[in-house]
Formats: C-alpha cells, structure tokens, sequence
C-alpha cells in the first residue's frame, strides 16, 4: 500500500544499522515507514505517533537490528548534572559523596581497607 509522505517533513527517520549506530533514511522514508506498519503491526497514524514519542518501531523482522527511530526527538541532548570531585588522601580523585573518611584522612573504596587500619 502506497502513502503520502505528508506529514512526514517534520521528521528525520533513521534506521539501525548491524554496528549499532544510526543513519538517516532519507529518500527511502516511504520504505521505512511501510515497514514500520507491517513488522510494528499498527497503521501509519500509530507508527508516527510512536517514532514522535521517541520509540522504536520495528521494520523488518530479518534482524535484531531492524528497527526506525525519528532522530529528531531522540537527538535530543540531555541535561547532565556536574558531580562535585574530591582528591582523597589515598591519591585517587572520587565524587565527594563516594570519599569516605579513614582513620588516616579520606579514601575512595578501592583503598577503604588498607587505609582504615
């Protein structure tokens, strides 16, 4: 069955490949998202309302690999959170919350045991 890629613009579909990694369908959307309806088992509406809520959508059953993604949304980067580091007395450098304290100073648990003593 042949459909409109309207309301297709909006998104960049991408496909997996055998390595992992991701790469734009470009100007075989149409074939992607086919796929997508018959190995995902939903209709063009659902199969676009779950690449645009950030899922993967299956489109052919041959590997595990074989799935789409609208890499617009899941090229979203996401906000990281900066971790206070701490220079314990054994030498290493740990997040503050993981130093403990030692009867000798401050250590990371690598060096807890031999510093405890």
């Amino acid at each position: 069955m042949k459909h409109s890629n309207k309301g297709n613009d909006a998104m960049r579909l991408q496909d997996q490949t055998a390595n992992g990694s991701w790469v734009d369908c470009s100007d075989r959307t149409e074939y992607y998202l086919e796929g997508c309806e018959e190995f995902g088992k939903m209709d063009r509406e659902g199969v676009l309302a779950a690449l645009a809520a950030g899922k993967k959508v299956r489109n052919d059953a041959s590997d595990w690999y074989s799935v789409c993604r609208d890499g617009d949304v899941c090229d979203i980067p996401v906000e990281t959170v900066s971790v206070e580091m701490k220079k314990c007395s054994c030498g290493h450098t740990v997040a503050a919350s993981l130093a403990m304290s030692t009867s000798t100073g401050s250590s990371c648990s690598a060096c807890y045991d031999r510093m405890s003593c």
